[in-house]
């Protein structure tokens, strides 16, 4: 049971945790902060409940990136949040 990903360019790529991992771990060394690999599950985890939630197999990008954002708050990550929105706005330049 794949998922699969709309991207902005409207390309349709199956869904992957390391895209994810590298974008939270990307946010997080930006903001001079380590995650931890339990610490980066934790949140991968929570994304992908709310994906499960959903009852669907394809998502945009922009759905995840939200998904991503509210795991880092309910998570506690609070600097790492404002790191990662700043890193996703630099990424559509």
């Amino acid at each position: 049971d794949k998922t699969f990903v709309i991207k902005r360019s409207g390309n349709i790529e199956e869904y992957s945790i390391d895209k994810i991992t590298r974008s939270i771990k990307n946010a997080a060394d930006e903001n001079r902060q380590q995650l931890n690999s339990s610490d980066i599950e934790i949140l991968i985890k929570d994304v992908e409940n709310i994906m499960k939630e959903r009852n669907r197999k394809v998502f945009r990008t922009e759905e995840i990136k939200e998904y991503v954002k509210n795991a880092l708050v309910n998570e506690g990550y609070s600097k790492i949040y404002d790191s990662y929105v700043s890193y996703v706005q630099n990424q559509q330049k």
